[in-house]
């Protein structure tokens, strides 16, 4: 975890122990550069439990849009289904709910990973646009001296924008390296496809199993009309006494429709 963003703490306790160091060596008092260093120290600490409660929040909120995502899943499949005209039993709608939610199962975490990937690169950019207005300055400087214009004083910026720039490309490569660094989870992307194509799969399936009890409650009806049919006449068998159509003969035949 990156602590202090907005303040290099390690750039200034290497100058606070640079200064240590010289004032040891002179044998002066180091009493206040050992307070700042227990000031910065203090001040890390807080950056840093401020940051832990920032990614704890971020946490939960994900793990909540995670819920509410698994709920809008299995109700826009639900409403698919009612909608085409099925009617879909609780087992079936507590089913689709199930799959959602292992839809959803590593959504926090790949969350998580795409933020922490985004704002690697966002850092890696700034320093980057950086690194150009300095070039920009550079070049400006150069000029300058090239055409005898320049004062001291742009000699001095000169070389102050060069070491400036010889710390922000080390800053770069390193950004960079972190943000190449930086993946989302390839298994559990891979996982909530293959849980999609689950509750995708599922939707279908209850709409088959629907559409074949339709069928097989049709059937029992017609049979049960003809058992009806050949009672009233008095007799033992239907041959002769029910005859198919002519559509719903091809259809048992040949599968006709």
């Amino acid at each position: 975890m990156t602590t202090g963003r907005t303040e290099d703490f390690e750039a200034q306790r290497a100058l606070l122990n640079d200064e240590l160091t010289k004032i040891a060596l002179t044998g002066g008092s180091t009493a206040k550069t050992r307070e700042k260093l227990s000031a910065l120290g203090e001040r890390e600490q807080a950056a840093r439990e401020a940051e832990q409660a920032v990614v704890a929040e971020q946490r939960k909120q994900r793990e909540f849009d995670a819920i509410a995502t698994a709920a809008e899943l299995s109700a826009a499949a639900l409403l698919r289904l009612t909608d085409a005209g099925y009617e879909v039993g609780p087992n079936d709608a507590e089913r689709l709910a199930m799959i959602a939610s292992d839809v959803v199962r590593y959504d926090p975490v790949i969350g998580e990973a795409e933020a922490a990937r985004d704002e690697a690169y966002r850092a890696a950019a700034l320093v980057s646009t950086r690194i150009q207005l300095l070039n920009d300055r550079a070049s400006a400087l150069q000029d300058l001296r090239l055409t005898g214009q320049s004062t001291p004083r742009d000699l001095a910026e000169a070389e102050t924008v060069a070491r400036d720039l010889e710390t922000l490309q080390a800053a770069y490569s390193r950004a960079d390296a972190e943000a190449r660094a930086a993946k989302v989870p390839a298994d559990m992307l891979a996982h909530r496809q293959r849980a999609m194509q689950v509750l995708q799969a599922a939707e279908k399936g209850i709409a088959e199993h629907i559409l074949d009890q339709r069928i097989q409650d049709a059937e029992n009806a017609v049979l049960d009309a003809v058992r009806a049919r050949v009672a009233f006449a008095g007799v033992r068998s239907a041959v002769g006494l029910y005859r198919r159509s002519a559509s719903f003969d091809a259809f048992v035949r040949f599968g006709a429709l």
